[in-house]
């Protein structure tokens, strides 16, 4: 075409675009196009910029399908939808709650997204616990004529609500349904359980089977968690021996993983690594991991240190290093804290550092402990020194035996003053509105000395602290926690 000097117009482009981010999958001949698109002056053409955008997120390219679409002076819903599109096939749901707030505020009220769009905002949401904007999507979906009971939308608010800790709009959506299959019951029963309500998410699964709905390996899963997550030793041991017989589903790798979870927090660490030797197949790297975090939470040094052999024999990561860097330390041997240490150095492994998020007006603010890198950290240090005089004076005492390290009881209780999740209340008690509630989310599993001070702080500053971790959600209020303090 171009040989006959027949120049291509976007019709041409468009169709050439959608060819190289569909069937093709040509990443080069894309970027070829995208500078003849330059040549003849396009890029800012709304249709041939949406084509690139497309294209450039298809091939994962997402730099530049964000340079191309912030390019364009007139966006419409297909542009803001394609990139949308782009950043939900990576995953990015940090981005795409972004991308939602500005649709939002460029007034496409009138528009019609369509329900994968929808889908991928509920998920994002979901994954950041954001509230606000899940609520938005949801009033979105209604305003566009979509059933809230509709399947695959409605999954998606139950477990938005769920995630974001409104358990009672979970319910009312799951009541409102037509029809819920085992995937919609098991969805509901997930929301009660990861906020430490066993005994709404057991009676769930009553009403499940009352329903006719038949459990399935996922759905009992989840019992299984519940459990664990309860403490519930004699429940958990009922429904496992039960899967095969009353449920007829054959127990696999994550069915033994909540058994070994449930043994070991309830700290039967011999009936825990019996179960793993005796699994009807290899125990994997994560039953191992699991039985290592047991080990860990309950100071047993020598199955901790056979258990962290077996996960860095089957898959050596640097948090299975970590883990066993821990147990020594627990126990006082630093001379085995520096091997393990200096085994990482030499292999090149990091360990993945504890951080803390919150997100106010719209804006995410995370911290690692001991940061002073925030533009208030004066006044978060200043807050959280004068919190934990507070706190001390009600009967809180430092944990210092979670702090891993060869330093004297003075700098440790230093040290517990400043990790992460702490930081992040301090922030929010002094960037949100008294008695405003304070959502967090922390990348693995809550600091047990944090956790208590987040009980205290909670009865002291009179807020609710939602604080999401790696294992579970926890409520705290007036003092207490959803979980009864066993996570």
């Amino acid at each position: 075409m171009q040989q006959e000097g027949v120049l291509p117009d976007k019709i041409c482009f468009v169709a050439t675009l959608n060819a190289c981010g569909g069937a093709l999958a040509d990443l080069r001949l894309g970027k070829l196009i995208h500078s003849c698109v330059l040549e003849a002056g396009l890029e800012s053409n709304t249709v041939v910029a949406t084509a690139l955008v497309n294209m450039y997120g298809k091939a994962g390219c997402l730099d530049e399908a964000t340079r191309v679409f912030r390019g364009l002076g007139r966006k419409d819903l297909v542009s803001w939808t394609a990139l949308m599109s782009a950043y939900s096939r990576e995953d990015l749901y940090r981005e795409a709650l972004q991308l939602f707030r500005e649709m939002t505020l460029h007034g496409l009220d009138g528009t019609k997204p369509d329900r994968s769009y929808f889908a991928f905002l509920l998920q994002a949401c979901a994954t950041l616990s954001a509230a606000a904007e899940g609520r938005l999507a949801h009033r979105r979906i209604q305003e566009c004529g979509y059933d809230s009971s509709d399947g695959v939308l409605g999954l998606g608010i139950i477990n938005m609500y769920g995630k974001c800790g409104n358990l009672r709009a979970a319910h009312e959506v799951f009541d409102g349904m037509s029809e819920r299959d085992t995937v919609a019951w098991t969805t509901i029963i997930s929301g009660y359980a990861h906020h430490g309500h066993s005994e709404e998410s057991l009676l769930m699964f009553w009403r499940m089977q009352q329903d006719g709905s038949k459990p399935d390996g996922v759905s009992l899963l989840c019992v299984l968690s519940v459990c664990s997550h309860a403490g519930l030793v004699e429940q958990g041991w009922d429904f496992f021996l039960d899967i095969t017989k009353e449920f007829g589903v054959e127990p696999g790798e994550k069915h033994y993983g909540c058994m070994i979870d449930l043994l070991g927090r309830s700290g039967d660490l011999e009936a825990a690594e019996v179960m793993i030797r005796r699994m009807p197949f290899q125990a994997t790297a994560m039953n191992w991991a699991i039985f290592l975090a047991a080990c860990k939470v309950h100071s047993d040094t020598e199955r901790g240190k056979r258990a962290a052999e077996k996960v860095l024999e089957l898959e050596p990561v640097p948090a299975a290093y970590v883990s066993l860097s821990n147990i020594y330390a627990a126990a006082g041997e630093w001379d085995q804290v520096d091997r393990v240490r200096s085994a990482m150095k030499a292999m090149g492994l990091q360990k993945d550092p504890g951080r803390s998020s919150i997100e106010v007006n719209s804006r995410v603010h995370e911290f690692w402990a001991g940061d002073k890198s925030h533009p208030r950290a004066a006044e978060i240090y200043g807050l959280l020194e004068s919190l934990t005089r507070q706190m001390e004076g009600s009967g809180y005492v430092p944990d210092t035996k979670l702090v891993l390290l060869n330093v004297s009881e003075e700098q440790k209780e230093r040290l517990l003053c400043f990790h992460s999740e702490k930081l992040a209340i301090a922030f929010g008690l002094l960037s949100t509105p008294a008695g405003s509630s304070l959502r967090i989310i922390k990348n693995l599993r809550v600091c047990g000395d944090c956790h208590t001070a987040a009980k205290f702080v909670s009865r002291i500053a009179g807020r609710e602290i939602f604080m999401r971790d790696s294992q579970r959600f926890h409520h705290f209020q007036d003092g207490h926690c959803s979980c009864g303090d066993y996570w």
